[in-house]
Formats: structure tokens, C-alpha cells, sequence
């Protein structure tokens, strides 16, 4: 390994005794100011003009992370570029070979008679970034930076073609850098971004959790959102089979890109090795490519039996046709046929991309569980009201053939009994069918904020969470509120008060986020304020008001909020202790 310069080593070092403050943000802008710290020392290291960081680990996002040029970041948000095809151009032999590759012009021909790789991806580029990226530069130097044997990102540097080549020296230089810093610093990145994967998940799931307890239609969308975000994905199908298992209507979430769409597919029966069914003699997860015997099969459905309007037809046709490369995870469980999801591509050969990582893998097999558990619950459900009607109807019928025209049959002790161990277990069965109802419960709000805040704190331990009850001994904060919904709501505005303080943070240093909860009555009403130190932040839905609203409408409270500072207060009625049980 090449030994590092001194004032370069020292720069290096610097650096990576800074990254961890940035750690501490747990949001995507720690992980973009990181990428450029890296790429800016870079940059001025080997006097190169533009330079760009790329993540290539399977199981997540592949992407480019970062671009300068000229000293200032090329690369904004939300800038519609095509796909980045890694396994194409020079970066593919990059991947393939495993060794950093120096080029002295990417647009000169090949000295043998292999084609210029880069010259055969001209055609897939987007226009923006081929002009203002790739056209006014000539020498390029691609390192990949390894964890183990795989490689998990690439750097590339180049110059302007008026300028000096890049030399072998650079390219030492940066073997050195990748070898010894690189892993470390893309350790620290897919740490944070790791983090910030499980607090998708963990989000999600709860909410979804949530919904069940709540029998409150789920928000499918918002659930198939997480393998999105969390894949290599960017195109793709759920399908999911939700009620009954007699049910033949499948729910259909499409995505392409980050836009999504929600189609319901009526009287849809499965194919014999179809991958909706838990059938033994299919091994999965089951990989593919675009207008394989699968993927045809399914778009002649669409143009045939299917009820379904122009446009829905037009949309999952779209999404069908474009996909390359795939992958299908079952979402059975206990031979129950629960849906499957489609991870896929439009770039081929992207399999190996494809790949869950462990956090969507955890995602997909608990999202699999409560599938099941709605089921069950539906089930029971449906169990318990047949007990009560026809069951018990038909068994009062029974005795009262028997008493009307046997009475001695029914005074006989043995059928007696049996009667009676019949109505007995009618009981029991819509009993324990009655135990998954959604249920409205008394609840002391004082407590219940004690405890949900101290749960907080160890979630949180870098944040301050204040609780103010006025009249703290007042034993009579009682509102009637379903649990989980209550959860959600609270959990929605803490949740938009630790975005606001990661703004704050991002500006201010040292700074601890601190969230302020006063509960009061007032007119016969339970009064909570909410309170944070952070600033304003971009929002569609100003904090997703509306949604919280519903919600709280639902719930028989109301919600207004405040500026300069931001205040939100939720008002619920109070409830007389007599009435309902308490929790």
C-alpha cells in the first residue's frame, strides 16, 4: 500500500475525527454533508474539476450520492437524471475487475479492438448530466471503495480536457485513500443510513399495527412504501390477498419511481404455478427478467379477462413492460396465501442488486405477520357473528323441538347436559371471537403521557421531553379514546417535532432538542400543548395537520395551532370515571 503524504494523511484524519458529530443529525443531510467534506479533500487532492460518489451496496440503494463541480454541488435533490447503470461503461469494469481504472480520455477510441464502453452508454445518459458532466472532461480515475470483497461504493474524478492528465501517481494516491480511510467513512454512511432505514421500518409497522387494533381501513401504499425506499428497486408490484382466504380479489400497489398507485383486481384467480399461491413445489424468492414466461402471462391477463379501467390497465400495463431484471418475495405464512411483492428493475442484469437487506427483511417478515394477523382477526371475527346468529338461534330452536314435542327427551340427563355443554361452547367461541374488537376505553391521560414519554427518553436519549400537568394531584383526566389511534397521534407530533429540531441542529451547535407537553382542563375538556425549539421546515400539509385532525375528529376532540412559536393543542372532552372502564 502506498504511503500517504503527510499533509494529506493529516486532512484525512481530520476528517474522520469529524464525522461522527455529523452522525448524531440520524437524517439524510449528515449523510450529504459527509459525502461532500470526502469529495471536496478529494477534489483538492489530485486538482481534479469534478468528482462524484457513488453507492453501489447490494440490498439498497444505487445511486449517485454526490457531484461537484467547480467547487459547488451539481447534484440537488430531486434532479430527474436516468437511472445510474453500474454494471455498464467504465464503471462496469471497475465492478467487474474489482481494480481502480485510470483512463486518459473517456471519449478516445479503444487502442485494441474492444469498443469504448463509455461510448456504448451515450445513448442511455440523460442529457443534463452528459453536457454539463461528461462532455468537457477527458482523463477520469474511477476507485472503488470495498467492504471485504464487495464493493459498496465507487469515487470518480476527472479534468477538464484543456488540463494535464490525471497520472498513475493520482491513482496510487487514491488506492491509498480507499484502502485506508474509505471503508471506514462508508461504514459511518451506511451506519446513518441504516438508522434511518429502521426508523422507516419501525414507523411503518407501527402504524400499520396500529390500524389493525383500530379496525381502521389500512393505508396499503404507505406500508409498500418502505420496499422503495429501502431497495434498489425502482420500479415494482405488491400484490396482496387481505380478508378471507375464499377471497379471490387481489390489491395491487404499483410503483414506478416514487410515484404510486393502488388497483384492486376483482375475482383475479391464481394460475397453477402461480406465485400467489404457497405451493411446495416453488422454491423462492423467484428471480426473472423482463418478457419471461411470468411476466408475458401476466400482461395477457390485463389485456383480457380483467375488469378494470382504462386507466388502471394503462398504469400496472406501464409498469409491467418496463421491468428488466426482478425479484418476487413471498408474503406467505402457515399456508396461508397472502400476496407476494415484485422488486424490480428497468436496468438488466440487476438482480444481484435486488437483493432485501436485513432490514427490509426483518420489514417483509413481520409486514408478513400481521397480514396474517388481520386475517385471523377477520376470521374470528366472522366465526363470533355466525355463533351469535345462526348458532344460538338454531340451538334455541333445538330445545324448543325437543321441549314441545319430546319433553321427556329433554328432561333426560345426559341430553340435558349435552345441551347445556353445547350452548356452553356457542358461548365460549363468540367470546373469544368478541376479544379482537376495536374498543374505546377510558383512559387517565396524565399517566398514560408519563409512560409513553418515558418510553421517549430511552428512544431518545440526546432529546429533553418535558411533561406540565397543572394540578397534578387532580385524579380526574380521564378521555374516552381508542389506544392505538391515540398513540398515533401523538407519535405523528413528536415525530414532526424532532424534524423541526434536526433543522435547528443543522444550524446551531452545540444544541439539544427539547419538547414541552402541558396538560390542563378547561370547559369541561382535557388541554394538551405541544411545544418544540426547533424551527420552521419545507411541509405540504403544514406538519400533516389535516391528517391529525381526522383523526382527532374521530376521536370527539378538536386541534388548533400557533405560530411564532409553533404550538399545537389538542383538546378531547372529559369523561365521567362511571362510565366506561379504565385502563
Amino acid at each position: 500500500m502506498m504511503e500517504m503524504p503527510q499533509e494529506k494523511l493529516r486532512s484525512a484524519v481530520d476528517l474522520l475525527a469529524k464525522i461522527p458529530e455529523l452522525t448524531n443529525l440520524n437524517d439524510m443531510s449528515s449523510v450529504d454533508m459527509m459525502l461532500c467534506d470526502v469529495l471536496e479533500m478529494l477534489i483538492r487532492w489530485v486538482d481534479a474539476d469534478i468528482g462524484q460518489i457513488n453507492m453501489l451496496s447490494k440490498g439498497g440503494k444505487v445511486e449517485k450520492m454526490c457531484v461537484i463541480k467547480d467547487g459547488t454541488i451539481w447534484l440537488k435533490k430531486g434532479m430527474p437524471l436516468h437511472l445510474f447503470q453500474p454494471l455498464k461503461g467504465f464503471t462496469g469494469h471497475v465492478l467487474s475487475s474489482g481494480q481502480s481504472m485510470l483512463i486518459r480520455d473517456i471519449w478516445a477510441d479503444s487502442p485494441t479492438k474492444e469498443k469504448n464502453p463509455f461510448i456504448e452508454l451515450l445513448p442511455e445518459m440523460d442529457e443534463k448530466y452528459l453536457n454539463e458532466i461528461k462532455k468537457p472532461v477527458a482523463s477520469t480515475l474511477i476507485v472503488p471503495i470495498k467492504r471485504g470483497n464487495d464493493i459498496i461504493s465507487s469515487i470518480e474524478l476527472s479534468r477538464y480536457r484543456d488540463k494535464t492528465e490525471l497520472a498513475e501517481k493520482d491513482r496510487r494516491l487514491m488506492n491509498a485513500f480507499a484502502e485506508r480511510f474509505g471503508t471506514i467513512i462508508l461504514d459511518y454512511i451506511i451506519d446513518i443510513k441504516n438508522r434511518i432505514n429502521f426508523n422507516i421500518a419501525h414507523v411503518k409497522l407501527k402504524t400499520l399495527s396500529r390500524l389493525i387494533a383500530s379496525n381502521v381501513a389500512i393505508e396499503y401504499r404507505d406500508v409498500i412504501e418502505a420496499y422503495n425506499q429501502l431497495s434498489a428497486s425502482d420500479v415494482g408490484i405488491a400484490f396482496i390477498r387481505s380478508g378471507s382466504q375464499e377471497s379471490t380479489d387481489v390489491r395491487l400497489i404499483g410503483w414506478d419511481g416514487d410515484y404510486m398507485q393502488e388497483v384492486i383486481l376483482e375475482n383475479f384467480t391464481l394460475s397453477e404455478n402461480s406465485s400467489l399461491r404457497d405451493d411446495a413445489t416453488q422454491s423462492f424468492p423467484i428471480e426473472g427478467c423482463g418478457e419471461d414466461e411470468r411476466m408475458r402471462r401476466f400482461l395477457s391477463r390485463l389485456d383480457g379477462d380483467l375488469d378494470l379501467s382504462s386507466a388502471d390497465r394503462h398504469f400496472i400495463s406501464t409498469c409491467t413492460q418496463k421491468i428488466c431484471s426482478y425479484i418476487i418475495y413471498p408474503l406467505h405464512l402457515l399456508s396461508q396465501d397472502l400476496g407476494a411483492v415484485v422488486l424490480a428493475s428497468k436496468r438488466q442484469g440487476f438482480v444481484d442488486f435486488l437483493q432485501m437487506n436485513p432490514f427490509l427483511s426483518l420489514y417483509h417478515s413481520l409486514f408478513k405477520s400481521f397480514l396474517l394477523n388481520e386475517r385471523m382477526m377477520h376470521n374470528l371475527s366472522r366465526i363470533s357473528l355466525k355463533v351469535h346468529n345462526p348458532g344460538f338461534y338454531v340451538l334455541a330452536a333445538l330445545k324448543s323441538a325437543l321441549i314441545k314435542r319430546s319433553p321427556q327427551t329433554i328432561m333426560d340427563p345426559d341430553i340435558s347436559q349435552a345441551l347445556a355443554g353445547m350452548d356452553a361452547l356457542l358461548s365460549d367461541l363468540h367470546n373469544q371471537g368478541r376479544l379482537v374488537c376495536c374498543s374505546m376505553k377510558n383512559i387517565r391521560i396524565a399517566g398514560w403521557l408519563r409512560a409513553y414519554i418515558n418510553q421517549k427518553k430511552k428512544e431518545e436519549p440526546g432529546m429533553t421531553f418535558k411533561l406540565n400537568v397543572v394540578d397534578a394531584n387532580r385524579a380526574d383526566n380521564l378521555i374516552c379514546a381508542n389506544e392505538e389511534r391515540l398513540e398515533t397521534i401523538i407519535e405523528n407530533i413528536f415525530a414532526n417535532s424532532m424534524r423541526a429540531i434536526n433543522e435547528k441542529k443543522k444550524k446551531t451547535k452545540p444544541f439539544r432538542g427539547q419538547i414541552d407537553i402541558d396538560l390542563r382542563q378547561k370547559n369541561g375538556s382535557v388541554v394538551l400543548c405541544f411545544q418544540d425549539n426547533g424551527i420552521p421546515y419545507k411541509t405540504i400539509s403544514g406538519r400533516g395537520l389535516p391528517q391529525l385532525k381526522k383523526i382527532i375528529k374521530d376521536l370527539g376532540g378538536t386541534v388548533w395551532q400557533y405560530h411564532d412559536p409553533y404550538r399545537l393543542h389538542l383538546s378531547f372532552p372529559l369523561i365521567n370515571p362511571t362510565q366506561r372502564r379504565l385502563i
